[in-house]
């Protein structure tokens, strides 16, 4: 299952996407759904047709069950068969204990 712990582990196919950064105008504010995505590029369709924007130089805000979830596209510059193998889940920061 995806959550922001592991999301960076795990394709991004299907999900909600919004390029929040972008070096270039013309991506900044797309939205749509990723429908492909290589080494370099998700493939955003946004309706009527579908984009292709490098993840490089763009930061991305994915919705995983209502939750959005900010992504440095040069982070996740890597196929996503070798992402689950090179990038280890995100971890939580824990609360101190009260006494």
């Amino acid at each position: 299952m995806r959550n922001e712990r592991n999301l960076l582990q795990h394709e991004f196919i299907g999900l909600p996407v919004k390029v929040k950064e972008s070096r270039a105008e013309g991506y900044l504010g797309l939205q749509g759904t990723v429908v492909d995505e290589s080494k370099n590029m998700l493939e955003i369709d946004i309706g009527k047709k579908r984009i292709k924007i490098p993840k490089a130089g763009n930061t991305f805000v994915f919705t995983i069950e209502g939750e959005p979830f900010e992504v440095d596209g040069s982070t996740i510059r890597i196929r996503s068969e070798d992402r689950t193998k090179r990038l280890r889940p995100v971890k939580q920061k824990r609360g101190r204990r009260s006494r």
